[in-house]
């Protein structure tokens, strides 16, 4: 199959939804979205799970409260969240402090309250080495404004000698990226997602100069990630022109420092393609609804981003869904931000205790309770903000 766009150009979409993914989401949530969602760490509750309910949305906070039955640990976790917020510690679990968490999700973004939520650079010690690291935020865009590094952050990134970014070594998976993205079951999209939906879907993609018969046999997840694509990111994409983190990577590697993946493509597209039918189908039906939006949110996102305000952009992204399904957002914030933020803290711990790397990964996954600066913080590392 010829497909519309070149494979090269695919790992740089699949990139773009990390950060565009929240907001489509939540206008198509129902109640097999929210089943479907839960993963193995954060199985969904039965109706009535008010204890389970209270653990994800603990987790979407950046609490360790544990899954599965009520026990000391969620206990802990509820003192812990009533500590912080003023209130006795009683550890108790009800409707009451349910729906102070879910105000603390959506209220905390407005309030300045979100942790880390100013500074694209920090610089991190207190490894055996003597020698700092670096966690810089990206945006996944090419727009020239956010390829032009700040002075610090060059001068950060020029003195470190190993780079990590989420996804490394891009150039040689736009096979496996493109085998993903293609179905080989012997369906074809219109057969999984109806004529209508498939109807507004060709319709909607025609600008990008998808033909029906190429979409016929893309996966729903890979046509959703098309659909929210800017389309002044596809014109320069379409132009060879890398965004931030690709570029990084090419500027690592001109410079002759090692460069480490800290997700395999597999896994990073497993946030996509672990997502059962349901929910591929769901968000489609949202992309649809979103299509014409995504150039306005682009240009707010690399506002924010040029501002260094991750608290405007988490808010930009969050808070729209938070206030239209708190427990969708929890469970989205749960695995496709919180649950990757914990597994890219342990990769990145060797680095740091080695010295002199600089991380750069979506800014999304910096800021908050739950983000990779708390946690660094939380397994003895120093936290100093640069920039």
């Amino acid at each position: 199959m010829k497909l519309a766009v070149s494979r090269s150009k695919l790992v740089g979409f699949i990139a773009l939804v990390g950060v565009l993914f929240a907001v489509p989401l939540v206008s198509a949530a129902g109640d097999d979205v929210v089943t479907a969602l839960a993963t193995p760490e954060a199985p969904e509750p039965s109706a009535g799970g008010l204890i389970e309910r209270i653990q994800v949305a603990l987790r979407a906070l950046g609490y360790d409260a544990p899954d599965g039955p009520d026990g000391p640990g969620t206990e802990a976790a509820i003192r812990a969240f009533q500590r912080d917020f003023g209130h006795a510690p009683t550890g108790k679990a009800s409707e009451a402090l349910l729906a102070h968490i879910d105000w603390e999700l959506t209220n905390g973004l407005e309030t300045g309250g979100l942790m880390f939520g100013k500074g694209l650079l920090w610089r991190i010690e207190g490894g055996p080495s003597d020698r700092p690291s670096y966690l810089f935020g990206t945006v996944h865009f090419s727009d020239p404004r956010v390829l032009v590094l700040p002075d610090p952050v060059q001068e950060a990134f020029d003195a470190s000698d190993k780079v990590a970014l989420e996804v490394a070594g891009f150039e040689g998976l736009e096979a496996d990226v493109a085998k993903a993205m293609v179905l080989n079951d012997g369906r074809t999209l219109d057969q999984i997602v109806g004529e209508a939906l498939f109807a507004d879907v060709s319709g909607a993609l025609a600008r990008h100069g998808f033909g029906r018969e190429e979409l016929r046999a893309i996966k729903p997840w890979a046509v959703y990630v098309f659909l929210t694509l800017p389309s002044a990111e596809l014109k320069r994409a379409a132009r060879g022109i890398p965004y931030l983190d690709q570029w990084l990577e090419a500027e690592a590697l001109r410079q002759g420092k090692a460069v480490v993946g800290l997700e395999t493509m597999e896994q990073h597209l497993a946030v996509l393609t672990g997502l059962p039918e349901a929910v591929q189908l769901a968000v489609l039906r949202s992309a649809v609804e979103y299509a014409g939006k995504t150039d306005e949110l682009q240009e707010r996102l690399i506002q924010y981003y040029l501002d260094r305000d991750m608290a405007g952009i988490q808010q930009s992204m969050v808070e729209p869904a938070l206030q239209s399904d708190p427990t969708i957002t929890r469970l989205f914030l749960d695995r496709l931000i919180n649950l990757r933020n914990r597994k890219i803290v342990e990769r990145v711990d060797s680095l740091l205790q080695d010295g002199g790397a600089f991380v750069a990964v979506g800014a999304l996954h910096l800021p908050g309770r739950a983000g990779i600066l708390r946690l660094l913080e939380r397994n003895g590392y120093r936290i100093e903000r640069v920039y």
